[in-house]
């Protein structure tokens, strides 16, 4: 028998799929949640199988919420499920992770957990981790890491992104966070977000910029709100990070 774990903001959503999976002997349903931050951290307890995930879900997007729990466990399956047909659901097919398009159909979830019981332990999620890096979502929350606890932070919270060797630090006003996405990632998913490299090692919110000081070494220092340390700005990143202030 199969643990499963439904995740879905929708209540009323929670409790149709709770009522399709329950008339399969397979499939044990051993938590269900409206809230995806309370599911990530409730997961090494239940050690499900399978999680159905919506993609579509206000605080944090799915596929994000997948790419998080793949790298905590990897041989954990995901069937995300979802009202829309535009996510690319092609290429979860490709690495045997299923979808499943509401309303949801009988013969469809039959495929489904066919298909479920019929994958082994030995998972393969690179194209899944490769869909959820490249994927053009607009972030409203990211995944942080804080003494071994998992956080949601609100962008709008975040002063700037440092890499440090294999680890991202991510500075709010009052604490540090960490991280083990690239700096590369949050660049691509947050440029259209306010957010600018201003130096290789550095990922600034433009709306907390407060001074930017010349140096001589290279082009300026930047001090934001709430912040004393300087960040450096490349020479090479200057000019646009005038235009992007029009300055």
């Amino acid at each position: 028998m199969m643990k499963a774990v439904l995740i879905d903001d929708e209540k009323s959503a929670l409790n149709l799929l709770t009522k399709i999976l329950n008339k399969y002997e397979q499939i044990s349903i051993v938590g269900v949640y409206s809230n995806p931050l309370e599911a990530l951290g409730n997961l090494k307890t239940l050690n499900p199988d399978v999680l159905f995930i919506d993609i579509d879900m206000p605080t944090i997007n799915g596929l994000s919420l997948a790419g998080q729990i793949i790298n905590m466990f990897e041989n954990i399956k995901i069937v995300f499920v979802t009202a829309y047909d535009e996510y690319a659901l092609n290429a979860f097919e490709v690495n045997a992770i299923d979808y499943l398009l509401k309303p949801i159909l009988p013969r469809r979830m039959d495929q489904c957990i066919d298909k479920l019981l019929k994958y082994n332990s030995n998972l393969n999620h690179k194209n899944i981790l490769d869909v959820t890096s490249n994927y053009n979502d607009t972030f409203k929350k990211i995944f942080a890491n804080d003494s071994g606890d998992i956080v949601l932070l609100p962008i709008e919270d975040i002063l700037y992104f440092e890499a440090n060797g294999k680890t991202i630090t991510i500075q709010t006003k009052d604490y540090k966070y960490s991280s083990s996405k690239t700096l590369n990632y949050y660049e691509n998913k947050l440029g259209d977000q306010n957010f600018f490299r201003c130096h290789k090692s550095y990922l600034i919110n433009l709306d907390k910029i407060q001074r930017l000081i010349p140096c001589i070494r290279y082009a300026y220092d930047i001090i934001l709100k709430n912040c004393h340390k300087k960040i450096p700005v490349s020479r090479n990143k200057a000019s646009l990070l005038k235009q992007l202030l029009e300055y």
